[in-house]
């Protein structure tokens, strides 16, 4: 159980239940939609206004990301939290 009631718009997503693999599964959804948009770590990094090593330590999972961060990167790649979170189709 995830914890999300049957009727919530994010029910339907099945969730890593183990934090480290859903990490990891941000991380690879970012580097995808990153080089999606042709852009650099570094780029990305000025985007975000943090460090192009903070960008790699992201993309690999090996942060706890918070959901201010989160809200940013999505802003940065021009998607949405839920695509980055459940690789739901971003709606426009």
């Amino acid at each position: 159980m995830n914890g999300i009631p049957a009727g919530h718009a994010f029910a339907k997503f099945k969730m890593a239940e183990d934090p480290d693999i859903l990490l990891d599964q941000i991380g690879m959804r970012i580097v995808r939609r990153r080089k999606e948009l042709g852009l650099t770590q570094d780029e990305f990094a000025k985007r975000l206004g943090i460090t192009r090593p903070n960008v790699g330590i992201i993309e690999r999972g090996e942060q706890n990301v918070t959901v201010r961060t989160m809200c940013k990167v999505a802003e940065a790649l021009e998607t949405t939290v839920e695509e980055l979170m459940f690789g739901a189709p971003a709606r426009r």
